[in-house]
């Protein structure tokens, strides 16, 4: 799991925990008071709830927060105030603004805008007894889950849009040092089938000072988006870029294996032979393949793709070294 994303599910589960916690200490007396005074349905309704909200805060503390467990939670919620509306006054219904919000805390857009639709309609029948009350709940309602809808895809896009600032170099739009440190914690996480057919390319532009030197770095700026497009429009499915540094990138491959790997190498390395990047000059690349041990650390992984890239260097660049 990213760093990013650990911590946004720190934060889900830190939220949903308060809720359930806050929840159970305010419901368990209710269930008790209305089981005293007679109102069966209404405890057991109430109970269903409680025990919603103890069997997900048990769920979070040892798995942490799934889309399984916030769906059966929104959901069991959903159901058990509508059903709430019925058994109380009508002036329940109030209690389905909170309900609104708390969907979208917890749930997708999608999944909060369609329990919150159901809720309006399963008390639908129960407002209609009381038509000033039904005049005021449904535009209001209707209203506030607009809102909501579309705060929540706002929030959403803008999140992406802070993921993407955090992850991307800035330059070349690749994944920067960040998001490379994120993808090589997951694959270290593996168990050791899964990562039996990873690879690593090291892709080093043979000569770029040169280009620095005689035409200035914004010229050499082009020359490094231009190649990280090139490269990217060859990417299959399950391959990540990475700016590692300077005029030096990584590729890793997820289903390639060694030989896949030098394969991909070789086609990366006619591409750019073949296609003039560089400002009246050839441009070519050197690259280092290195496959992942079973039970290798990342450190050494990078390492020997590093070496095997030197190697290619050292035999005249424009190459392909395995480590």
């Amino acid at each position: 799991m990213s760093s990013i994303a650990r911590i946004t599910d720190q934060f889900n589960a830190s939220l949903l925990r308060t809720l359930c916690t806050s929840s159970l200490i305010l419901g368990i007396p209710a269930v008790a008071w209305n089981f005293v005074a007679g109102n069966i349905a209404i405890a057991i309704a109430l109970g269903v709830m409680v025990a919603a909200f103890g069997f997900s805060l048990f769920s979070i503390r040892r798995h942490g927060v799934t889309a399984q467990i916030t769906l059966l939670l929104g959901s069991t919620l959903t159901l058990v105030m509508s059903a709430l509306v019925f058994l109380v006054d009508g002036p329940a219904v109030l209690w389905l603004y909170p309900l609104a919000v708390a969907n979208y805390v917890m749930l997708t857009a999608r999944q909060a805008l369609s329990l919150n639709l159901l809720a309006i309609a399963l008390v639908l029948p129960s407002t209609f007894a009381d038509t000033s009350l039904a005049i005021r709940f449904i535009p209001s309602m209707l209203m506030i889950c607009i809102f909501l809808h579309i705060f929540s895809l706002q929030l959403l896009k803008k999140s992406q849009m802070i993921h993407r600032l955090i992850t991307l170099d800035k330059l070349t739009s690749a994944g920067n040092r960040r998001a490379l440190d994120d993808l090589m914690e997951r694959i270290q996480s593996r168990p050791l089938g899964q990562s039996s057919q990873i690879a690593m390319l090291m892709l080093d532009l043979d000569h770029f000072k040169a280009i620095n030197d005689a035409h200035g770095h914004p010229e050499g700026d082009k020359v490094l988006q231009a190649f990280s497009h090139l490269i990217s429009t060859r990417l299959r499915r399950g391959d990540h870029l990475f700016r590692f540094g300077g005029e030096e990138f990584v590729v890793v491959l997820e289903s390639a294996g060694l030989e896949g790997a030098i394969r991909v190498a070789e086609d990366f390395r006619q591409l750019v032979a073949d296609s003039r990047l560089g400002p009246n000059q050839d441009l070519t690349v050197s690259i280092g393949v290195a496959a992942l041990g079973a039970g290798e650390f990342i450190d050494a992984w990078i390492t020997r793709a590093d070496s095997a890239l030197y190697e290619a260097k050292r035999l005249g660049r424009n190459r392909v070294c395995k480590a």
